[in-house]
């Protein structure tokens, strides 16, 4: 019903759709849309992406988030909502939020199944004056399948029994030494707290883009030989953060045998 839905909206408006990372790994969009959709690291970097591009064209750009992220972009709706600048968010939920949209949203549209997507051809694309919301009613899995693929191929974790190793995602099994954290923010800033009065056993696997969002925690006084970190560069892009991981003072390790590097 996800797909289905982008794609209806790809054919009604042909614009310009801007969506989290957090959704890269779950969405299968056609590759024949590439030239108009756009990932963005952060939710909130996205939406007001999103935002400016409508501000400036005066025609809906689109959104795409899940639940996870309702949150962090409600300052660049209300910005639109105030300025009745056109935006289209498709948001991915089993939650209504309704005391949330209600304050900053022009039209509500709910998809509850793969009949309601022709709800979309209710909507004047070229007279929308401020944020329209798309709810589909469903809950999105974000399992990173690179995420799991990646430690299938490189790591195997029960071998190392005197490591604890800290993973931020719900598609791999927690066990004895594997504990799951979750959260969508501050995984880096979290391990960071279990490192300081930690033993050196604890390990935290993490992607490159959860780095990113929380890539000041590395200017902590705090940090010290205990901090280890494995990151998975998951969509192949060229961030590069090693020169400031070195600036910081930590070691930088690339290696393609990790296993090596954990005996």
């Amino acid at each position: 019903m996800i797909n289905e839905t982008i794609e209806k909206i790809f054919e009604l408006s042909n614009k310009k759709i801007y969506i989290s990372n957090m959704l890269y790994n779950s969405l299968k969009i056609d590759k024949k849309y590439d030239n108009n959709t756009i990932f963005i690291d952060d939710s909130r970097s996205a939406s007001f992406s999103a935002f400016g591009k409508s501000k400036i064209e005066k025609k809906p750009s689109i959104l795409v988030i899940d639940e996870n992220e309702c949150f962090s972009i409600y300052t660049s709706l209300t910005e639109a909502y105030y300025q009745e600048t056109p935006m289209i968010i498709l948001l991915i939920s089993k939650n209504d939020f309704s005391d949330f949209w209600n304050f900053c949203v022009t039209k509500k549209i709910i998809i509850n199944d793969i009949n309601d997507i022709k709800k979309l051809d209710e909507i004047d694309f070229n007279k929308i004056y401020g944020p329209i919301v798309i709810r589909i009613n469903e809950k999105q899995n974000n399992y990173n399948r690179k995420m799991k693929d990646f430690l299938d191929n490189n790591i195997e974790l029960s071998k190392y029994k005197d490591v604890n190793f800290y993973i931020n995602d719900l598609s791999i099994e927690e066990k004895d030494n594997v504990k799951i954290l979750n959260q969508l923010y501050g995984v880096i800033s979290a391990f960071l707290g279990f490192s300081i009065y930690g033993d050196g056993k604890d390990i935290l696997i993490t992607t490159k883009r959860k780095l990113l969002l929380d890539l000041n925690v590395l200017n902590s006084r705090y940090i010290n030989q205990n901090f280890k970190i494995i990151v998975i560069n998951e969509n192949n892009n060229n961030n590069n953060v090693k020169e400031w991981i070195v600036d910081n003072k930590i070691v930088y390790i690339m290696s393609p045998r990790i296993n090596n590097q954990l005996i």
